[in-house]
């Protein structure tokens, strides 16, 4: 049932009583913009910009990367353990194609606000842009978190798979993912049919209005005149309402949804532990090996050094890994297998002490790895170097990820609890 909204009373010094609810009827519409809001639209568009600018660099890296790696392309695929197959995301390729569709829809949706409240353009957009960011967002948290705890679950010792098992991994991903886009997809869907039948309502509404006001002929307004107009005015409220509730409902679902995506992403933080983890005990394997450095790098020194362990798990609970594999897949995809490295090597990157120096030798800062790394007649200790190179990055790509995820759940948790309790506010505000 329609509940009607009157017009507001025509003052006496009025005049045209049609002309009056016209612009009493743009000023509720198109409200004057708040003091320094150009300024701050202008910032935010300059900060999703940047983000946008990264993520396409960072992707166009990854891109060469993996062609000159010769590295197949995917985002999802199963990965086989004893227990099942897991659902498995490439973070590598999720995260910045999913920032990269975030920040479009955001750039989209400030510029819409920008032609709506200083053009006065696209007014009948600015709903659907202003919900649109939303659902995509939790998207975005959602597929990196589990991705980074669906890493950590493979690179973990079996007590981990055991009590995560590939039923329970999946099952918590798709259904969880599932239920909040059904959610968020059909709460943007209403809200968005609502916001364009009330701009529809709107501009019926000031049609009417100004061939109203250009056929009056003095005096009273006419009743049918005056009843069309309210009735118009009534469905615009009618809509209004519906698109608020809407919205609530939408962003009820989204507050939840990213604190979800944050305890996930906290429960993945175990794969930067036992990264650290493997990264400890393959420095002691190097020195207990007699591969640490010396004090001295002076020489050409023959290096005779037995393989270490490389897998991320730890080294109590799977057996070394391949180190050939790290050029082909990713860390995580590969169960450990025993290590083939050649026992001996010459390099001529000094890796071993003489006899009497070996009281004093040293474990190989990241420099001394990554100079090590790059050394083609390095033998075993030059494929070794690349490994404890590789989990170095490893741990620098899961801290960052680990950080920014877990930031950005919690910043949007907050953003969308503030503009549920504002609703009302923002929903009038262009």
């Amino acid at each position: 049932m329609l509940v009607r909204v009157p017009l507001p009373d025509v003052p006496p010094a009025a005049g045209n009583p049609f002309e009056y609810w016209l612009a009493v009827v743009q000023a509720v519409v198109y409200p004057p913009p708040l003091p320094g809001l150009k300024a701050r639209i202008g910032v935010l568009f300059g900060l999703v910009g940047y983000v946008a600018l990264a993520a396409l660099t960072y992707l166009t890296l990854t891109i060469i990367d993996y062609r000159r790696r010769e590295k197949s392309f995917w985002v999802y695929r199963l990965v086989k353990r004893p227990g099942g197959s897991y659902i498995v995301g490439n973070l590598a390729l999720l995260e910045p194609v999913l920032t990269c569709l975030v920040t479009a829809i955001l750039l989209a949706h400030l510029q819409d606000e920008f032609d709506t409240t200083f053009d006065g353009a696209a007014k009948d957009q600015t709903g659907v842009w202003r919900i649109a960011p939303w659902s995509v967002l939790f998207f975005q948290c959602w597929m990196v978190s589990f991705a980074s705890l669906q890493a950590f679950v493979l690179s973990a010792d079996q007590g981990a798979i055991r009590f995560f098992t590939p039923r329970i991994a999946n099952t918590v991903f798709v259904v969880v993912g599932v239920a909040a886009a059904i959610c968020l997809i059909t709460f943007d869907a209403l809200t968005a049919i609502r916001d364009l039948d009330m701009w529809a309502h709107f501009v019926d509404l000031s049609d009417e209005l100004r061939t109203s006001a250009a056929n009056w002929s003095g005096g009273a307004a006419d009743s049918v005149l005056a009843e069309r107009a309210t009735t118009l005015w009534s469905q615009y409220f009618e809509d209004l309402r519906a698109a608020v509730d809407y919205t609530y409902f939408l962003l009820i679902v989204f507050s939840i949804t990213p604190f979800l995506t944050l305890v996930v992403n906290l429960a993945s933080f175990g794969l930067l532990f036992a990264v650290r983890r493997q990264i400890k005990q393959n420095r002691a394997n190097l020195l207990s090996s007699g591969c640490g450095l010396p004090p001295s790098m002076e020489g050409d020194i023959e290096a005779s050094c037995a393989p270490v362990s490389i897998s991320l798990a730890p080294a109590t609970s799977l057996p070394p890994t391949n180190t050939s594999s790290i050029k082909e897949t990713d860390y995580y995809l590969t169960p450990p297998v025993t290590s083939t490295l050649p026992p001996r090597s010459h390099s001529p990157i000094p890796s071993l002490a003489s006899e009497g120096g070996r009281q004093d030798r040293r474990a190989p800062s990241r420099a001394d790895l990554r100079a090590m790394a790059v050394d083609k007649h390095g033998g075993a200790l030059g494929e070794r170097a690349r490994s404890l190179a590789q989990l170095h990055r490893a741990e620098v790509d899961l801290l960052l990820t680990g950080l920014t995820v877990g930031a950005l759940s919690l910043s949007f948790g907050v953003l969308s609890a503030w503009v549920a309790a504002n609703l009302l506010n923002y929903s009038t505000w262009s």
